[in-house]
């Protein structure tokens, strides 16, 4: 026989970005250091064990959307220069902190948002 804890019947979903929870995922963000850098930035990851695990599959599956997006692109325009997996791997985790800050997987478009 299945039993539901009361607590659990009445727990809110768990919200996530990226396929991870949120909670965790900010929790790994402040492990995350980014310095100017002559060439651009420089990132810096010092992940808890726990938390690495979590952070590099979220990164993943934004890497896996800015793909899709050139991929999409490149139909429209097969001139486009392919960017290089460095770029788009810094370019994903960029993009992830910003889906983390705003707690959702579409943050507003910073040519469209206003403040």
């Amino acid at each position: 026989m299945l039993r539901t804890v009361g607590s659990m019947a009445n727990t809110a979903p768990q919200q996530t970005v990226a396929g991870e929870s949120l909670r965790l995922l900010e929790r790994a963000e402040r492990h995350v250091k980014i310095e100017p850098d002559p060439g651009g930035v420089r990132m810096a990851f010092d992940l808890p064990p726990k938390l690495a695990p979590v952070f590099t599959r979220a990164v993943m599956r934004v890497e896996a959307d800015v793909l899709r997006e050139y991929a999409d692109a490149c139909g429209s325009d097969p001139s486009a220069p392919l960017p290089s997996p460095e770029w788009i791997h810094g370019y994903a985790v960029v993009q992830l902190l910003r889906r983390i800050a705003y707690g959702t997987d579409t943050p507003p478009d910073r040519t469209t948002s206003s403040g």
